[in-house]
């Protein structure tokens, strides 16, 4: 099947070898396939291509006069969201493949190559790059910058995604279950995406920033005098995403009372806003979030069972980003372009690519992209270096910590230094972490530490 089109959306590839016949074998076998394509005869003029043109593949020879598949490959990556590149050479070496795929490369070909081998890639890589450029598409139409695709190449995550797109036409209710950091809002905002209700609302909540006491009111809506404050009659968010997707992060920390609403609700799509008897029903489908494991939390009675089998009759796990290290380079370059846009990064040094995609990510995909902005800023202009990369990243992989230790070793140390260093101050903990206040709070709570104002005795040595 062709897979360099869809939606009248067609796959740009830059083509860079010095080799003419090359070029042309490429060019023909290409536009057959429906790519739209654009050569450069080595290395130098591939470079003012990139700088020139939008593509959204770059295939290049690796050893070109002028410029080098390298240096294309870094400016690739450095410059657009859209290219991952493809290098092929007649040299081929291990160490050259693995220092190419060290550096973010999509994959690596050896000539003389199987054109089949090719296509496969291509279409592999059509399969991510189709619906990312359909979602800038629609960023761009619709103002929306907090939009942007989802970036994987792992074979973790490439399985995740095909379970998504699998059940995006399905009603059913879905369960996201993952670590703190995974990007829950962006699979199910892909769900919605890839649905028969995409032309409905998407509307996101946060169970656990919203009081107990007002989280009904939010949720199903209110009449006029029936609480204090309640100076007028108010539809809740179910009634805002009707026709869409209703988007429940944190769930489990959702408290007995709304459990049951929500519970009814699920049973017939119907419901009472609060102090009122007047029966609403909405066509809603529901996708809930959590990074607790609310199977022993029902054990424990704190989750009521019945609602879990109505919220999990699809539950997709969401990988950690320790799984998915085949990830990390490719996520580097998209948040160094995503916070580029005031300055001049141009990429990052070898080493740097290496030490990021060896360490655990305790806060997994939002750490990361903390640190990248971070270093960007630090930074300004030129290759990220080692000093550019935050205090508490330098301190735990120069001590080794990472693979070698227990993930809840490095997540307990990491969350303890970053408390020390905001002077115990909790709530700008978690901020930095990209957690909410509460569950830093029963973290550190499951160290031992309960004063506010600092640590415990014996955790402070």
């Amino acid at each position: 099947m062709n897979m360099s089109t869809n939606a009248n959306i067609q796959i740009r590839i830059l083509v860079a070898d010095d080799d003419a016949d090359m070029r042309d074998f490429l060019v023909q076998a290409l536009s057959e396939e429906g790519y739209s394509t654009l050569c450069a005869k080595d290395g130098n003029e591939a470079l003012e291509l990139l700088k020139a043109g939008n593509f959204d593949i770059v295939l290049t020879d690796l050893k070109m006069p002028g410029a080098t598949g390298m240096d294309v490959l870094r400016s690739a990556q450095a410059n657009s969201l859209h290219q991952p590149t493809i290098l092929m050479t007649a040299f081929g070496t291990i160490d050259s493949a693995v220092e190419s795929m060290k550096r973010g490369a999509y994959s690596y070909i050896t000539k003389p190559f199987d054109l089949d081998d090719l296509l496969h890639l291509l279409r592999e890589l059509a399969e991510q790059i189709v619906p990312q450029i359909e979602i800038e598409n629609t960023t761009l139409r619709d103002g929306d910058e907090s939009s942007f695709p989802i970036i994987y190449r792992s074979q973790a995550f490439k399985s995740l995604m095909a379970k998504v797109h699998t059940v995006s036409d399905s009603t059913a209710s879905v369960l996201l279950m993952s670590e703190t950091g995974t990007g829950k809002e962006l699979i199910a905002k892909e769900i919605h995406r890839c649905s028969k209700r995409s032309h409905g609302a998407f509307v996101p909540v946060s169970v656990n920033m919203i009081s107990d006491s007002l989280l009904e009111s939010e949720l199903f809506g209110h009449r006029k005098g029936s609480f204090t404050g309640a100076d007028r009659d108010k539809p809740g968010l179910v009634e805002h995403a009707d026709g869409g997707t209703l988007f429940l992060d944190e769930i489990g920390e959702m408290n007995p009372t709304v459990q049951a609403k929500l519970l009814r609700f699920l049973q017939d799509h119907s419901f009472r806003r609060v102090g009122d008897t007047q029966e609403r029903r909405v066509d809603v489908r529901v996708i809930t979030a959590t990074n607790r494991d609310l199977r022993d939390m029902v054990t424990k009675g704190e989750f009521r069972e019945d609602l879990f089998y109505r919220l999990a009759v699809i539950t997709l796990v969401i990988p950690p980003l320790r799984d998915r290290r085949a990830d990390i380079p490719a996520l580097a370059y998209h948040f160094l372009r995503k916070y580029n846009r005031n300055y001049n990064a141009t990429g990052f040094r070898p080493e740097i690519i290496d030490m990021l995609t060896d360490y655990a990510w305790p806060g997994n995909v939002r750490q990361l992209e903390g640190a990248i902005e971070h270093a960007v800023i630090l930074r300004k202009s030129g290759l990220i270096h080692k000093r550019d990369l935050p205090e508490w990243f330098l301190r735990a992989t120069d001590g080794n910590i990472g693979d070698s230790r227990k993930l809840e070793t490095v997540e307990r140390e990491h969350i303890l230094q970053l408390l020390q260093e905001c002077d115990g101050n909790r709530s700008r903990t978690a901020r930095i972490l990209g957690i909410n206040r509460r569950t830093l709070t029963r973290k550190l709570q499951s160290y031992g530490i309960q004063d506010e104002n600092g640590l415990d005795e014996h955790e402070s040595d």
